[in-house]
This record gives structure tokens, sequence and C-alpha cells, in this order.
């Protein structure tokens, strides 16, 4: 985000609205990556306790890596 260490302006260069161009690297190019980071090696599904076999997603490594517990309930990997 530049050289900047004024967090107003990185605030400023991370807004899509502000910085199109940045938004638009995020959305097309990180995003992407990130979740198929987060997919690699996913099992395709998962145990719940309640409704049993679940499809796994990516989006459940990120909530369980922001559980407080330090062991979650159920593993999503």
């Amino acid at each position: 985000f530049g050289t900047s260490r004024d967090a107003g302006v990185k605030a400023k260069l991370g807004n899509s609205s502000v910085s199109p161009n940045v938004g638009h690297l995020i959305l097309k190019y990180l995003c992407p990556a990130i979740r198929e980071i987060l997919h690699d090696g996913l099992k395709a599904y998962v145990l719940d306790l309640i409704i049993g076999q679940r499809k796994n997603q990516p989006w459940s490594v990120v909530e369980a890596s922001t559980q407080l517990d330090s062991m979650p309930s159920s593993s999503a990997c």
C-alpha cells in the first residue's frame, strides 16, 4: 500500500471506492487465490454432530480459525 506510514492514507488505498484499481486487483486476483489455498487439501465432507455429514467449504476453515476455543468442536481440515 505504498510507502506511507499513516494509517488514514493506507485505509484510503484499501478502499475500493477511493482506489478502484486496488479493489479490482483484490477481487479479481487475491480473493480467488486465497480461496484456492484454503480449498487445497480440504476434505470433501466433514462430520457434524447435529446434521451428520455435510459438504466442506473453504469458509469453514475461516470460521474454525476465528473461534475463541483452542480446539474447535469440528475440524474443517
